[in-house]
């Protein structure tokens, strides 16, 4: 059994965490080593050296990486042609798989304790969706499928407790459509795991006997700016926050979902936008990604902490940090910051 990430993936991967404009690709040297006719078909091999340049402002990160590739075709043209890809596919994989497991690092471990296991058949991830008794339907290669059957599904929910059971036992699975199918957008380039979570919010709002749909104010009154520390206060004391919904919908300037149920989980598209747009915590790394603590709040049913407990991580930080385990170990361990200081410094 053979284990390898394909020239696409790495590229995609690289876009997805460096940025498009935020890495270069450069072939330093290709050589064609060996090449043969054999009565009307055609065999070469060719080495290759390849350059990647990553921007981590305002430095410069190069690594280099050698590779090689085969090719038999029926012209000379064509086999030298596949031949030179596959060798720089080859050294471009080899070069960004030193920036860790995202890129194939962690499949040269025997063991392969950091790789994701996915229900693949015939080279293709399979998807599920379970329904809200928790009973799996019936499996689907095509993702488009799955996200049409998902949405009906979540239309159809009579009520929050529904819904959100729904969403629990298919999260995971609309986290894991951007890392296998990065592609799969709309017209408008919206992603679709985006659209089922927007889909998901929205129908969340409309619940408004058992949840609370707190409305965007009127930016000409002015909106007052509560730091991350207001938020945690007012979510971890339900009754004070019920009681105070004008305090509430001025938060973030934004719309908010608040469910009436324990410790009360904010959803803040707005200050999720407002995170990722700041750098990592950790290395300084820009785009990031919105990371939620999983120890700022008790677990219930699989649900995230509130949107008010989340800090800034880049892609390698964040997916080092899942894969590690124990959050609070690997906060004093890896990076040495304490999370919940910095929400409570930042506003």
């Amino acid at each position: 059994m053979l284990s390898y990430i394909e020239g696409w993936h790495a590229i995609a991967e690289a876009n997805r965490i460096f940025g498009f404009d935020g890495w270069d690709r450069e072939t330093l040297e290709v050589r064609c080593i060996w090449s043969n006719d054999d009565r009307g078909q055609y065999d070469c091999v060719y080495a290759a050296r390849v350059r990647v340049t990553v921007k981590a402002n305002p430095n410069l990160v190069v690594r280099e990486g050698s590779g090689a590739g085969s090719a038999r075709a029926g012209s000379a043209v064509e086999a030298h042609e596949h031949a030179i890809k596959e060798a720089e596919t080859d050294a471009m994989k080899r070069a960004l798989a030193t920036f860790g497991n995202p890129f194939g690092l962690a499949l040269y471990d025997k063991e392969q304790r950091n790789v994701t296991k996915h229900r693949i058949r015939n080279g293709l991830v399979e998807l599920v969706i379970v329904d809200v008794e928790g009973k799996r339907g019936e499996r689907t290669r095509d993702p488009k499928a799955f996200c049409s059957k998902l949405k009906r599904l979540l239309i159809s929910a009579s009520s929050d407790d529904e819904l959100i059971k729904i969403w629990d036992e298919n999260q995971s699975a609309v986290s894991q459509l951007r890392e296998n199918f990065p592609s799969l957008s709309n017209d408008k380039g919206g992603h679709y795991s985006d659209l089922l979570r927007k889909i998901f919010e929205e129908k969340l709002r409309a619940f408004g006997s058992t949840s609370q749909t707190i409305s965007r104010p009127d930016s000409s009154k002015g909106t007052k700016a509560f730091s991350n520390a207001d938020m945690a206060s007012l979510c971890n004391n339900p009754q004070s926050a019920n009681e105070n919904t004008n305090t509430l919908a001025e938060m973030r300037g934004s719309t908010l979902s608040v469910l009436n149920k324990g410790p009360l989980r904010l959803r803040d598209p707005d200050h999720l936008k407002r995170i990722r747009s700041m750098a990592c915590l950790v290395c300084g790394r820009s785009p990031s990604q919105a990371h939620h603590l999983t120890f700022a709040q008790p677990k219930a049913m699989g649900r995230k902490a509130g949107d008010q407990y989340t800090v800034p991580l880049c892609a390698v930080h964040h997916r080092d940090l899942h894969h590690f385990g124990d959050e609070r170990k690997w906060w004093s361990e890896k990076s040495g910051i304490d999370p919940m200081d910095w929400i409570n410094a930042n506003a």
